[in-house]
């Protein structure tokens, strides 16, 4: 079964912040899913698999 959701939902998610700031956030390349920039929306993730991180940590 695929567990995958938009990114911008897993870090609201997961309580850092609102969905439209993590799109901001994501924009501005704060945000790197598995040790890469993650420049554009629509990207999905598996939060049992990928490594998401935001401003480094």
């Amino acid at each position: 079964m695929d567990k995958s959701v938009r990114l911008q939902k897993f870090i609201a998610d997961c309580g850092l912040c609102a969905r439209r700031t993590a799109e901001e956030w994501i924009v501005d390349g704060r945000v790197e899913v598995n040790g890469r920039p993650a420049l554009r929306l629509g990207i999905t993730v598996d939060p049992a698999t990928d490594a998401v991180r935001v401003d480094g940590r």
